[in-house]
């Protein structure tokens, strides 16, 4: 999973997917918000201002060269609720809460915020589908990946050999024990 550094952000890329899909996993530095969410802070439920999170999402959506009106995204709960993202999600409509997002449409844009849990990046090139499952302990424990796998069969027919995995950077056993 190689480092990138464009306009100023860094992120880490799959070289597993095809570049037929577009995707990143962005580390904090290269945003405008201060201490103490240093730099590239995306979440705004952290009290950072803001307009400096949103800022720092215009920033990544232009790093990826995505239209922010895009995205979909989702409050995250720690389960296995999956959101099927067949449009973006209008800015104005509330964000469901779940922790697995799949869609089928490249005119929509994924996007999840991560602290210390598991980032799990899915791909069917077979299917043309993508995710992104939030697999912190409690969602490993309640199965998240398996969850997301099997919204994929449900809904798109993937076939589980087909799906290809990529699991992101998280926090280590040797700072936060369970």
């Amino acid at each position: 999973m190689p480092f990138h550094e464009q306009n100023g952000l860094r992120y880490y890329s799959f070289d597993i997917f095809s570049n037929a899909v577009m995707q990143a996993i962005f580390t904090r530095r290269g945003g405008v918000s201060p201490a103490p969410w240093h730099s590239l802070n995306l979440g705004g439920s952290v009290g950072d201002d803001p307009a400096h999170v949103a800022e720092n999402r215009i920033h990544v959506f232009q790093t990826m060269g995505r239209n922010p009106a895009s995205l979909h995204d989702v409050w995250l709960v720690h389960g296995t609720s999956i959101v099927y993202a067949d449009a973006p999600r209008l800015l104005e409509q509330p964000c469901a809460k779940a922790d697995i997002l799949l869609t089928d449409n490249p005119e929509v844009s994924l996007y999840m915020r991560f602290g210390d849990c598991v980032p799990i990046m899915l791909h069917d090139p077979i299917r043309k589908v993508i995710g992104i499952a939030h697999a912190g302990w409690m969602g490993t424990v309640n199965g998240a990946a398996k969850a997301a796998v099997e919204g994929m069969q449900l809904r798109y027919g993937c076939k589980p050999e087909n799906i290809i995995a990529g699991i992101g950077p998280s926090i280590g056993a040797d700072h936060y024990e369970v």
